[in-house]
């Protein structure tokens, strides 16, 4: 989660019969650093136990 290209939300509102297709939407970019924080904390426990 370091550097690179911003996070972003894909957004989209469908028609309820599915019948006029994607009628809405748009592109959310949320804080960095909450997603940075969470996978800062499960990482070294994913690493340890997948033996990496």
């Amino acid at each position: 989660m370091s550097g690179g290209m911003p996070l972003e939300v894909v957004l989209g509102i469908l028609d309820r019969k599915g019948h006029n297709g994607r009628i809405g939407g748009g592109i959310y970019r949320p804080p960095r650093d909450p997603f940075a924080a969470a996978v800062a904390s499960i990482a070294p426990t994913t690493f340890q136990t997948q033996g990496i």
